[in-house]
């Protein structure tokens, strides 16, 4: 006895149409996310349109996009992560500011050089100083970028040199969709594209990057 298959469906076609609840940074702006509605197609639109060449990279993108508004859909996943890799001038960086526009484009992008995070006090330089050091009133880099920030979209340039307890709270931060700065307030990042780029190759990559990263992009 034997079951065959002969037909198949896409399993985001199996759902209605969805509208993720709108989503406000800290200071009660809104952030505009590829998971609100129409904003996927105009993210695959723009980066067809303005990217130049990168054909892989643009089918592959467009495919992973509907896997992830599915998965946010089925609250399966809160965040979507890309790591591009390659030499100066390929287009990283640009795709990430063509992407912030195709969310916002009057919003300033959300960018991070993790050349400057090399330290073992690495991740207090992201989300301030502990409550009575130094620098605890002023917050962390990425938590002074996201509070008035309204595209949903983070750039983190040269991921590979930062320290490895960098590493390790952008895994949580892609697992849990969110994360609580020094102050303890809590900044929620559903929807939210983080793009982490580097110049490595790909050998040097799997070498470098913990292998826990690897199974989130």
């Amino acid at each position: 006895n034997y079951t065959l298959f002969i037909d198949q469906t896409p399993f985001n076609n199996l759902f209605d149409d969805y509208q993720a609840k709108t989503q406000k940074n800290t200071n009660g702006f809104l952030v505009e996310r590829v998971v609100d509605e129409g904003k996927k197609d105009i993210v695959v639109s723009k980066i067809n349109k303005e990217l130049f060449g990168q054909s892989n990279f643009k089918t592959e993108l467009s495919k992973r996009l509907n896997y992830f508004t599915f998965l946010h859909q089925i609250k399966k996943k809160r965040i979507f992560s890309i790591f591009l890799l390659g030499g100066t001038g390929l287009g990283k960086t640009e795709t990430a500011k063509i992407i912030n526009n195709a969310l916002n484009q009057e919003n300033k992008l959300v960018k991070i050089n993790f050349g400057n995070y090399t330290s073992k006090d690495a991740v207090n330089s992201l989300i301030g100083s502990p409550l009575g050091y130094v620098g605890s009133n002023e917050g962390g880099e990425l938590v002074r970028k996201l509070k008035n920030n309204q595209s949903g979209i983070i750039l983190c340039d040269e991921f590979e040199k930062a320290d490895k307890s960098v590493a390790y709270f952008f895994l949580e931060l892609m697992e849990d969709g969110s994360f609580t700065d020094s102050k303890g307030d809590e900044h929620d990042l559903d929807g939210y594209i983080v793009i982490f780029t580097s110049n490595l190759n790909k050998q040097k990559y799997f070498s470098t990057i913990p292998p826990e990263f690897h199974t989130r992009l």
